[in-house]
């Protein structure tokens, strides 16, 4: 006669046991993922900012610069006592706000405030786009005559110089850094059928020009400056000129690639290129090159998730996916994670050391380690 199996083994053996024990391995799964991560070590220094508002986000070195409901909103990120809120009243779709180390500009389309001012400035024409550097305010206009011109203001607000660009497009302008009197723009001839960049550098400190460079054959969109060098990213090749004599020194081939962000790195500079035109990249190639003679450059593939926000930060490749932050080694390798509450459905890289995101808990400002 055949034993009756016992109350138990009928019960691990049944179907029902199977489903719960499907449903626990998938729940230890998840939670051994999270262990794994977390067992790396710690990548960014997390600071809470609840009192934080608004969808555009300037940083000027101390603190975020924010604009919401009528109000220019400042949040220093060493003391709250120099926190600062002024109303402004002009409607928060017709304004956008940029920033240097000493000095705030809330601007629309036809007029801009520098805060500390309390008066507003108007141009001859449209405002387009604003960098600040310093306290030096630059403004992409388009007159009334049908050309793009580059007004630049100091803190006062004394129009310092004006140049119209009637044959050219400017692919490119800005400041060296929040803090830099170092302006640059990147301008593309277009009368004849060679195309030429002519990238031109002025320390507005002494108003004068540091440099003119001329690249030949394609349209060079950003460029990045360091102690020794400035490094132009064209659309065929990457160069690098001494930042001294303004000498080109190298080429280095990027073809068919977009460049999102650099990183100084000890001895070398780091470039983060895309796949040009793509929009979700499933692949980031960290492109390393020397602040020397030769270029010594190296490419790294790194595996990102399709949707990550990234960007460079303290000389590392960092993403970020989901509630995990996640740093990158030189060779591409994963080198450390953290995870913070919530899911971040947005990401801001404020500078080489700062991004801030939101989860459906709140703003989080995120340091770099």
């Amino acid at each position: 006669m055949a034993r009756k199996k016992s109350g138990i083994k009928k019960f691990i053996t049944s179907r029902g046991f199977r489903l719960i024990l499907i449903l626990v391995l998938a729940v230890l799964a998840v939670i051994g993922g999270v262990c794994v991560i977390n067992n790396l070590k710690e990548v960014v220094s997390v600071t809470y900012m609840d009192e934080l508002a608004g969808d555009d986000f300037v940083f000027n070195g101390n603190g975020i610069i924010t604009y919401q409901n009528g109000y220019f909103n400042y949040y220093d990120l060493k003391s709250e006592k120099k926190n600062k809120s002024e109303y402004i009243g002009a409607a928060d779709d017709q304004v956008r706000i940029a920033a240097g180390s000493e000095i705030e500009i809330v601007y629309t389309d036809i007029s801009f405030r520098i805060v500390r001012l309390k008066r507003n400035i108007e141009v001859d024409g449209i405002i387009e786009g604003c960098s600040c550097g310093g306290n030096f305010a630059a403004f992409y206009i388009l007159g009334m005559n049908g050309n793009h011109r580059i007004e630049i203001y100091n803190a006062s607000g004394d129009l310092l110089r004006s140049k119209e660009y009637p044959s050219s497009v400017i692919t490119s302008f800005g400041f060296e850094s929040y803090d830099s009197n170092v302006f640059y723009t990147a301008e593309l001839m277009t009368v004849g059928q060679d195309l030429t960049t002519t990238i031109t550098t002025y320390d507005l400190g002494r108003n004068s020009i540091n440099g003119l460079l001329s690249v030949q054959g394609m349209i060079v969109g950003k460029l990045f400056f360091t102690e020794k060098s400035i490094f132009a990213v064209g659309t065929k090749q990457l160069i690098r000129y001494d930042r001294i004599t303004n000498k080109e020194i190298y080429r280095v081939l990027i073809y068919g690639y977009d460049c999102s962000s650099a990183a100084v790195s000890g001895s070398n500079v780091i470039f983060a290129l895309t796949a040009a035109g793509t929009e979700s990249p499933a692949v980031v190639k960290l492109l390393s090159v020397k602040e020397s003679d030769t270029a010594s450059d190296t490419f790294v593939t790194v595996s990102i998730e399709p949707g990550s926000y990234f960007g460079m930060l303290n000389g590392r490749l960092y993403t970020i996916k989901g509630s995990c932050i996640r740093k990158y080694a030189s060779d591409g390798s994963i080198d450390g994670s953290t995870s913070i509450e919530g899911s971040i459905d947005a990401a801001y890289f404020l500078s080489d050391r700062y991004m801030l995101v939101h989860t459906e808990m709140g703003y989080r400002l995120l340091k770099a380690k």
